[in-house]
């Protein structure tokens, strides 16, 4: 099971999703999982700009990893108005610490937002629950 296709069935849940904004570290975008995926699926992936990356990503999530959320949070929102403003109509959170700094700042873009950590521990609960009968006998 990858993270990133963990979230595919949220985005095809949300009928009509041509364009979803990825917020990920620049390690996870260079290694474009989610990317194609997206496009295998028909959803152009819209990405943070290297300035937005350096601007708003990075010091929101320092921000977040050093216990100020709310500061993380203006940040993060900011990077979300930037990729909605662009036509993102989902945000990919692929990164722990945006989710968090969102929901401190109530950010008008968490409804809009998918927590790929959330669906990775969501997909994991119905594998274990498909296959229990199975784990239980082999114990």
């Amino acid at each position: 099971m990858h993270i990133a296709d963990a979230i595919l069935p949220l985005l095809q849940a949300a009928s009509g999703v041509r364009q979803a904004g990825l917020i990920a570290t620049q390690g996870t975008l260079d290694a474009g999982w989610y990317q194609q995926r997206l496009t295998d699926v028909g959803i152009e992936p819209l990405l943070p700009t290297a300035k937005e990356m350096t601007e708003l990503f990075v010091p929101g999530c320092y921000a977040v990893k050093q216990g100020r959320l709310a500061q993380g949070g203006e940040l993060l929102s900011e990077l979300c108005a930037r990729l909605n403003g662009r036509g993102a109509e989902r945000l990919i959170l692929a990164c722990t610490e945006v989710a968090p700094a969102l929901a401190a700042v109530q950010s008008r873009y968490q409804p809009l937002s998918l927590d790929t950590t959330l669906a990775l521990a969501q997909a994991g609960v119905r594998l274990w629950l498909e296959h229990r009968p199975a784990v239980a006998a082999s114990l």
